[in-house]
């Protein structure tokens, strides 16, 4: 009995430990103002936030749009700016990146960032992660918004490359 009622409380324990969220600090939700740091990344009360759900291009990453090379990374930081200058960010947190970031789906008001983001054709859907923006993704695509209107390489295609340019 003694051996039962001990696997019991071991079950019940790991159960809930493996329910808790992996860093309690960071399950609440936040909000206040964002500083952007990149199209997919900003701080907003004092923690570094990733947007849930997306991938956009990196700084320094150009693309040819409107006939012309231009940082596709910068003109995708200024889409996530205008959608967050003077608003009141609130972020529920989902996860957390090995960098530490927080994963976290964000909003101003009734405004979904992430979708935002994807709606204007300056983030594409992460699609390991959520499959919720692909149909959003898919209409910016077909009416040529933003990047869609040129060519480009994908952020994660661009981050391998320079990776292995870097090591």
């Amino acid at each position: 009995r003694n051996i039962l009622m001990n696997f019991v409380f071991r079950a019940l324990l790991t159960v809930t430990v493996l329910s808790l969220p992996v860093n309690a600090a960071h399950s609440a939700d936040f909000s206040g103002t964002a500083t952007v740091i990149d199209g997919d990344t900003f701080v907003v009360a004092g923690k570094r936030v990733h947007l849930y759900g997306i991938d956009a291009f990196e700084e320094g990453q150009t693309c040819q749009w409107r006939n012309k090379t231009v940082n596709c990374g910068h003109l995708s930081a200024t889409g996530l700016m205008d959608l967050t200058a003077g608003a009141h960010v609130k972020c529920t947190p989902v996860s957390e990146n090995k960098d530490g970031s927080i994963v976290a789906k964000c909003s101003t008001g009734d405004i979904d960032l992430s979708l935002n983001m994807v709606h204007t054709g300056w983030a594409f859907v992460d699609r390991k992660v959520t499959k919720n923006y692909i149909a959003v993704e898919a209409k910016s695509r077909a009416k040529g918004r933003a990047m869609w209107s040129g060519s480009f390489e994908k952020p994660w295609v661009w981050r391998a490359k320079h990776a292995h340019a870097a090591n």
